[in-house]
C-alpha cells in the first residue's frame, strides 16, 4: 500500500470512528435535515433520476428518499460493486432485488 492509500484508509477510519459516536438522535435529526433540504431543492424537483445510495450502519438512513423518488416516478439508480474497482449505476424498482455485497452495502442484484 502506497502512503496516499495509508493516509486515505487512515482518514476513513477516523472520519468513521467519528461518525460512529455521533448520537443516534442526532443521527436521526440530520437525516431529517438533510431530507428536507434534499427535497425542496430546484435540482431535485425537476430531476427525472436519482442516483443514490442505502444507507447502512452509521450513515444517513436513504430510505425516505429513495421512496419519495419512486413515489415521484423518478429513476432511482444504486450503485453495484464489480471486480477492479469497478462500479456501475443499475435501476432499482424493488426492495427484495437488494442483496449484500461483500462490503456489507446493499445493491441491485444483476437481473434487478
Amino acid at each position: 500500500m502506497n502512503e496516499f492509500d495509508q493516509q486515505k484508509e487512515q482518514l476513513r477510519q477516523r472520519t468513521l470512528q467519528q461518525r460512529s459516536q455521533l448520537d443516534p438522535s442526532y443521527r436521526k435529526q440530520a437525516t431529517q435535515q438533510i431530507m428536507t433540504n434534499l427535497l425542496t431543492l430546484p435540482q431535485y424537483l425537476t430531476s427525472r433520476c436519482l442516483l443514490t445510495y442505502v444507507g447502512v450502519k452509521t450513515e444517513i438512513a436513504t430510505t425516505d428518499l429513495i421512496n419519495h423518488a419512486m413515489n415521484q416516478a423518478k429513476m432511482v439508480t444504486l450503485p453495484r460493486i464489480y471486480p477492479h474497482h469497478q462500479m456501475q449505476a443499475r435501476s432499482f424498482r424493488d426492495w427484495q432485488a437488494l442483496r449484500t455485497n461483500r462490503y456489507g452495502l446493499w445493491e441491485p442484484q444483476r437481473s434487478a
